[in-house]
């Protein structure tokens, strides 16, 4: 599938708009990331809060973490 922000713009700003909030987990180079900037500035124009999760802190979700962070295939 293909991974950058001009394809995922559509499905994304779809997600987006069904949210509450938008939390970010700060996995190394989320803050260099096009796709995660673009979505942190789409859900600021819908006015969801955007709250931040340092990756060590989201025990809360290890889930989460564990998608985030495996090896790609």
């Amino acid at each position: 599938m293909p991974t950058g922000w001009a394809f995922w713009q559509r499905i994304d700003r779809e997600h987006l708009e069904r949210c509450d909030e938008v939390v970010v987990l700060m996995l190394d180079g989320w803050n260099q990331s096009v796709g995660v900037q673009a979505e942190i500035r789409v859900a600021r124009e819908l006015g969801k809060p955007v709250r931040y999760l340092a990756a060590e802190k989201a025990f809360v979700a290890p889930t989460l973490v564990h998608v985030a962070t495996r090896p790609a295939r």
